[in-house]
């Protein structure tokens, strides 16, 4: 139906192109990457950002938007110890800061506030014994449909060589 189209076109059907969950700095790369760039924050959602002291993890932390941590490791194809202890390090420094919402509420951040995803089964056990008690630790599927002021991937592969089944 989409043909080579990313997005539905508006004579073909709806595209609904307003988000009410993504800070606008976010949302711009995936309106971008993947929606033709036919997808906008609504106002309100602007407001949200971390209140936190980036000092603690500054390679991982800032106010809004994506940032990517590169960690090297070899030979990893659905596990990443290197990277589930690179993770650990971001999580801590996440608890007990705050976050302001899209009504402009301040909260604290804590173990209720952030996802962790990543593709593996075998990584998700390993999050789970380095993250402290009650992490929020799954795969996309887990997790699909929910939102959390922090979203923290885990990749685990190390590179296209080792990722399994293609």
């Amino acid at each position: 139906l989409l043909g080579d189209a990313a997005t539905v076109a508006p004579e073909r059907g709806i595209f609904l192109g307003e988000t009410r969950r993504m800070h606008p700095a976010l949302c711009n790369f995936i309106s971008d990457a993947v929606y033709e760039s036919r997808l906008h924050a609504d106002a309100d959602a602007a407001r949200q950002r971390l209140i936190i002291d980036e000092t603690l993890d500054p390679e991982a932390l800032a106010p809004v938007g994506l940032r990517f941590v590169d960690v090297a490791h070899e030979g990893c194809a659905q596990r990443s110890l290197a990277e589930a202890e690179r993770l650990r390090r971001t999580y801590e420094a996440l608890l007990g800061q705050h976050w302001i919402d899209r009504e402009g509420v301040t909260n604290a951040l804590g173990i209720a506030d952030i996802l962790v995803v990543t593709p593996y089964n075998m990584q998700v056990n390993l999050l789970q014994s380095v993250l402290p008690e009650g992490a929020r630790v799954g795969t996309v599927d887990k997790f699909q449909g929910q939102q959390a002021p922090v979203i923290l991937i885990s990749m685990a592969t190390a590179s296209g060589e080792d990722l399994p089944r293609n």
